[in-house]
């Protein structure tokens, strides 16, 4: 939900809150559910030593295309068993799950795994910067960074990630982001 007069968000859904949807939204025919924001992002998530339940969220309003890790699930939104609960609910009512396939990932902390192959530039006074991620108006530009696709290590992690999901959760598709701009062509680096 949204509160209207502050423009953010005030109560957050979970895989649980969508898996109790799954027989409302059978019964109004639809087959189908692309869930944005599933992947795991950059929440700085505090959890209770006991539960190991979230107790408290430091940004609360990272971007959900702003992902740590392309081949893992949110646990803001309640984990793996959470999410392969809400799988199985899914699959006994023949209902298709859809997630992100996204070619970018969170500019802060994404997983050790891309750092060596973010896209990177020079900048008008030849310093080395990363090359953020967006260019679209649903996420600040800032939140993600592009990795260099003139690496084939780069797109054998895309597929490599999306194959694990698909086996991990057993999901029925992707959507690529931004695939109007796939395969992203760069200027040849001549420096």
């Amino acid at each position: 939900e949204i509160n209207k007069q502050q423009g953010r968000i005030t109560k957050r859904g979970s895989f649980a809150t969508l898996e109790e949807k799954i027989p409302e939204l059978s019964q109004r025919y639809i087959n189908c559910l692309y869930i944005m924001g599933a992947l795991e992002r950059d929440n700085e998530i505090a959890y209770d030593e006991g539960t190991g339940e979230a107790i408290d969220i430091a940004n609360p309003n990272t971007s959900p295309m702003a992902v740590t890790s392309r081949s893992s699930i949110s646990s803001l939104l309640g984990g793996d068993e959470a999410f392969k609960s809400l799988m199985k609910k899914a699959k006994t009512f023949s209902m298709k799950i859809i997630l992100d396939g996204l070619s970018r990932v969170s500019s802060s902390r994404c997983h050790r795994r891309y750092r060596d192959i973010l896209l990177h530039y020079l900048d008008n006074n030849g310093n080395v910067q990363v090359c953020y991620g967006t260019d679209g108006h649903s996420v600040r530009y800032d939140d993600s960074a592009v990795l260099n696709y003139r690496k084939v290590e780069a797109w054998n992690m895309l597929i490599q990630e999306i194959l694990v999901l698909a086996d991990k959760y057993g999901i029925d598709g992707v959507h690529l982001d931004n695939c109007q701009v796939w395969p992203q062509m760069f200027e040849i680096n001549a420096g």
